[in-house]
Order: C-alpha cells, then structure tokens, then sequence
C-alpha cells in the first residue's frame, strides 16, 4: 500500500509540473499576444512609445531565458525528490516532454529577439511624420512575424517585363478601347496607360478608362479614388496579376492603397500582394472593374503630378487663342486626355511636378492679364478630365510657370509655343486615317486578302520585316488583320493612309458597301 501511495504521490507531482509548464507556456503566449496589440497601437501614436515597447520585448526574451533555466531546474528538483527504483523510469517517459518544452520557449525567445529587431529597424528609417504608423507592424498571430516590406532589397525579384502598344479603337466620341492580344505567358505593360498585366497564358485583353460610380464608394468609410477606373475584360481569363500604376511618393511608405473590384452593384476591396514605388499588384481571379484606392484619413501627402497644356484658336478673334491647362494625378494617361479634346492641339512640354491634393495653386504667365483665380488640386480621375485653368493669350508663345499659395515656384517657367494652333485638329483629320478606324471590326472580319496589303505597306518600308513575318505566320484572316492593325497603331496616321488607298484599290466593292452605311 505504501508502494501505491509513493506512485500516486509521484504522478500528481509530475502530473503538477507539467500542467505548471503548460500554464506558465500559456501565459507568456498571451503575454506575447498582448504585447503585439500593444506594439501596433504605440506605434501609431509616437516613436517613443515604438522604442519602449522595443524594450519591453527584450525584457520579454531575457525573461523566458530564465523562465525556461527554471523549469528545467524544477524538473531536475523532481525527479531527485522521486523514488530511486522509479527515477529511470521517470526520465524515460519525461524527456520528450522536457526537449518539446524547450523547443517551445526557445522558439518564443528568437521571436521575441527578432521582433525586437525588426522594429529597431523600422524606427531608424522613419521621419518626422507619425501617421500610419500603426502599417509598419502588421503581425500574423500565427506565425508571429511582420508582414510590411520597407524597401525594394526585399521585395522578390520580378520578372522582365515586356512593354506593347495597344491596337487603339473609337467606340464613340470620346470613349476609346484598348486592345492587347497576348502572344504568350509573361508580363506586359502598356505603353499608354502604364497597366501591366501578368498572364498565364496568351489570350486577348480589351480595356479602357470609365467614370467612377460614387454611390458604390458611400459604404468604404474614407476611401477615395486614387486613379482611374478601368474596365479590363479577358475572355480566356488568362490574366492572374494586375498592377496598377500610382502616383504616391516613393519614400513615404505609410500612405495606405488598396484596390477597388466593382462587380454588377457590388465593391470588393482587395489588399496588395505588394506596392512598388509605381505600381499596385493584386491578384485577381475575374475582370470588370479595378481603381486605387486611398485612406484619406491620413494628411495629404506630395504625389507625383503632371501639368499638360491643350491650346486651340478662337474663331474670329485674329491672334487670340484659348489655352486650357490641366493639373492631374501623375496615373493619368496623356492620351486619355488627349482623347476627350481632339479640338485642342496638345503641347508638349516637360509636365512632370510635384503636387499636394487639396491645395491651391495658380498659374503665371508673361503674356496673359489678368491670370486666373486660384484653383484647389485634385484627385479627378476623369474621364471627362476638365481643364483646371483657362487662359487666353494672344502671343504667338508665352512662359507659363505654376505657383503654391505662398507663391513659390513649384513648377518653373517653361516656353509655350503656340503658333501650331492655327485651325482645330479635327479640321485636318484625313479622311483615309478616319475611315481606317472607324470600321476596324468589319475590316477585320471581312478583309481577306491581307498578304497583299501587308506586300504594299512593306514595299514602302511602312512596315517591318518581323511584322511582316508575324502576319504571314497567323493562321487566319482575321488574326493576319488584327496583326496588321497593331502596325497601324504604332505607324501613325501616314500609314493608316496607305493602307486605305491600298484598300480602295484591292477591295473597292467592301469599301463602297463601308462607306454608303447601312441601306
């Protein structure tokens, strides 16, 4: 009886010991837990708080350290206090449970000590500016690391990326769609609008810029637009990563962007799978519409703009121009703008700035009294894109520059020169290029004889040899016909001509048929 009651006795003190372990391993982890609350919410309010939460998790190490010498030093006490004729037993059966519990608290120490030095880390990069900073931690509760990636030495290596120019077409007047048709898997960005897409497989992408609808943003608290809005179709489905290109400073990394997914009256907010320093990346799983959005709750921040000049002539006034300037988000396509004045001639010049939303600027020119009001910068994503400014001066050039409300250069004087605006663009669209685009779709289906267009256009150096070769290599009209139009695109108005002349001479019948419109 004595024996049972020395082996009752040794298990309850065993029994105790690992339940002591068990509470004490609990404890810390919700200590652990606590304390990773308490990091992100510090951080947020101060850097001083970020430095003793950084301390405490120290503290938290070395105390887990001692923790676990004690434990092991309460199991060593045990089994000296156990019966002799059992002890081997004893440590037979207890050594598993000793070497997993030291794995453990090992593990949570060099948690704690890398934690520690991660925020280390982030302390030393940050600048004065305090808001956000509850992003800098974004702690899983499983694994117990940082999700934030600070700088590009530690984003992963991205793949080459190959940059096209989309066939171009007018659907309306002022509403143009862009096509890509994707050879092969890989990653692509388009020259006009800075979208990459990364796909899976070849398949053909149509796109364009539409109006933000603002009733589907009343429910998303204080996000707002931060670029356009596109609507992105791919009927393989072969596109598994979009970037969306932003206009964010780089090195202010705190700015929160998502992205917005509008399906039939429905928004989905999609968080990134990574920011760069000019793009937004998701994944996606089904096209419709996708748009940046930003968390205006923090203060407004510089972006990256861009200034652009649109001029054309007064009817009757002899000298007298109008000239509308446009202030937008740098993530604004030139063309797009382009697209919805086709009766202003675009002036080009070096339109690159830096801009706050929100803030008021005016321009300043030398040949222009008086100068317009001042005007607020914002976010308008279009795609209307309405000037900003309107000014009407009556020299043949002027010197434009922008000016903050203290009225300081933020944009330094340029040379605009005006004398291209003598009568409006449509005026001298060719009627050959028009016509080219317009009837695009039917062109496509039903031109056949397309090697002996791409023979005209050739013999006249209009178009390259490998465009050539990828024409004749297409298995059918119709893809030999979108081919030959990308070369279209690209050639410019001039070959656009050509390939209408060309046209009335091989195929005058389905030209006539074209041009009459439907009977």
């Amino acid at each position: 009886m004595a024996s049972a009651s020395r082996d009752d006795e040794f298990n309850c003190n065993i029994g105790d010991a690992l339940m002591g372990i068990g509470d004490q391993i609990d404890d810390n982890l919700k200590v652990v837990q606590w304390m990773q609350r308490k990091t992100s919410s510090l951080l947020t309010a101060c850097i001083k708080g970020a430095k003793d939460i950084m301390k405490e998790l120290t503290d938290m190490s070395s105390q887990l350290v001692t923790m676990k010498t004690a434990m092991l030093s309460q199991f060593a006490v045990t089994v000296q206090s156990s019966h002799p004729d059992e002890k081997d037993e004893f440590l037979k059966n207890t050594d598993q449970e000793i070497e997993t519990t030291k794995k453990i608290l090992e593990e949570i120490a060099k948690k704690l000590h890398e934690h520690g030095n991660q925020i280390d880390e982030i302390l030393k990069k940050q600048k004065t500016e305090l808001a956000g900073m509850d992003k800098l931690l974004q702690w899983d509760s499983e694994s117990g690391t940082s999700g934030y990636c600070s700088d590009n030495a530690q984003e992963t290596k991205s793949l080459q990326t190959s940059v096209f120019i989309p066939e171009t077409y007018l659907e309306n007047k002022n509403r143009h769609t862009y096509r890509f048709q994707c050879p092969h898997a890989g990653v692509f960005q388009c020259k006009i609008t800075n979208l990459v897409f990364e796909m899976e497989d070849k398949g053909e992408v149509l796109y364009r810029i539409v109006s933000w609808d603002m009733r589907l943003m009343d429910g998303l608290g204080h996000m707002q637009p931060a670029g356009p809005l596109y609507n992105i179709d791919c009927f393989e489905g072969s596109v598994s990563h979009l970037h969306l290109p932003h206009c964010e400073i780089a090195l202010e990394k705190q700015v929160e962007l998502d992205v917005a997914h509008f399906t039939c009256d429905n928004v989905e907010v999609i968080k990134p799978v990574k920011v760069t320093d000019t793009h937004v990346i998701v994944a996606i799983s089904g096209l419709s519409l996708f748009g940046l959005l930003l968390d205006t709750i923090f203060p407004a921040r510089h972006i990256n703009a861009q200034i652009l000049f649109f001029c054309k002539p007064i009817t009757g006034r002899q000298n007298l121009k109008q000239l509308n300037i446009h202030l937008l988000p740098g993530n604004v396509p030139v063309k797009e703008v382009q697209n919805h004045h086709m009766d202003f001639k675009h002036i080009n010049t070096s339109s690159s700035c830096v801009l706050i939303p929100g803030k008021n600027y005016r321009p300043s020119c030398d040949h222009h009294t008086p100068e317009p009001e001042v005007a607020t910068f914002d976010r308008d994503c279009g795609p209307n894109f309405h000037p900003t400014f309107v000014m009407y001066p009556k020299a043949d050039h002027v010197k434009v520059s922008l000016l903050d409300e203290n009225k300081e250069e933020v944009w330094k004087p340029h040379q605009l020169y005006l004398t291209g605006c003598t009568e409006s663009p449509l005026l001298s669209v060719d009627a050959g290029a028009a016509f080219v685009n317009t009837h695009r779709e039917e062109l496509i289906q039903r031109v056949s004889s397309v090697m002996e267009i791409a023979d005209g256009l050739q013999s006249k150096s209009m178009i390259s040899d490998e465009m050539y070769s990828s024409i004749q290599a297409a298995r059918t009209s119709q893809e030999r016909m979108r081919i030959l139009y990308q070369a279209l695109t690209s050639g410019g108005r001039a070959v656009e001509e050509e390939f209408y002349g060309i046209l009335k001479q091989k195929q005058p019948f389905l030209l006539k048929e074209l041009e009459s419109g439907p009977t």
